[in-house]
């Protein structure tokens, strides 16, 4: 006893390992995990369409909405609504780098994360739960 304490702790070191990431399975041929990422790497150049057609082609799923930090990019339930069909087509033919308001001249990253939501290729169903983030780089 020191100092009118009683040292009691014992000093113990263990080693080990996580476990692996659950897996969440959005299709047949598709299962992700929490860790996840997707990687869009596509220039400057990258329409919002084009961006689409790049996940559908990849991971076969279809693109609903697009969220940048709290900036809503692009809401399928606004955009298919009776009348925005021109507002729908000047949206999903202008830059990615344009519509996030990015300038690299003033960011030290060339990227931005995108929290995309899908739903099954034929467009049935709910919207798909624990998709990954989308990470999208704008080549300097």
């Amino acid at each position: 006893m020191k100092n009118g304490f009683l040292n009691l702790a014992v000093p113990m070191l263990q080693l080990s390992e996580p476990g692996a990431a659950q897996k969440v399975k959005l299709h047949e041929n598709l299962s992700v995990t929490l860790w996840d990422r997707w990687d869009v790497k596509k220039g400057k150049d990258l329409t919002l369409s084009q961006l689409f057609q790049h996940l559908t082609d990849t991971y076969k799923l279809k693109p609903c909405d697009v969220i940048c930090g709290a900036k809503s990019i692009y809401s399928a339930v606004m955009m298919n609504k009776e009348g925005n069909g021109i507002a729908r087509e000047i949206l999903l033919n202008t830059k990615l780098i344009e519509l996030l308001d990015f300038d690299d001249e003033d960011s030290e990253d060339n990227f931005a994360d995108l929290m995309v939501t899908f739903q099954q290729l034929n467009g049935q169903g709910d919207i798909l739960k624990d998709t990954p983030l989308v990470r999208v780089y704008f080549n300097k």
